[in-house]
């Protein structure tokens, strides 16, 4: 019973990861002129879809990221939470180098619809 629990945990983790990444992903356009073929990026093969997998990587990489990426980039953060009676605060160190990363991701958060 408890592996079916670490299963389901798991699971839900994973679609919570899948959502957000689909919430947040940014609109990329990838300069495809130098690839050697006229079809849409998703049915390249070969060198050339990993050639625009990797452009595509580097201008949004948490847009289609691992898990492992979200957690060494949003996760594994070095900040001071602060609780009120109206807010929660986080306050992220200055020098952390996905700082705007977090921002962007929260903001992606909060302005996500809610269901009825």
């Amino acid at each position: 019973m408890e592996n079916y629990f670490r299963l389901y945990l798991h699971a839900a983790a994973l679609n919570l990861l899948v959502r957000l990444r689909r919430a947040t992903a940014r609109e990329i356009t990838v300069n495809t002129a130098d690839l050697n073929s006229d079809v849409p990026p998703e049915a390249l093969a070969g060198s050339d879809r990993r050639t625009w997998h990797n452009r595509r990587r580097q201008s949004d990489p948490l847009g289609e990221g691992f898990a492992c990426t979200w957690r060494l980039r949003l996760s594994k953060a070095v900040a001071e939470i602060v609780v009120s009676a109206r807010r929660v605060l986080v306050q992220l160190s200055a020098s952390w180098p996905y700082a705007e990363e977090y921002r962007r991701i929260s903001q992606a958060v909060l302005n996500y619809p809610r269901s009825p």
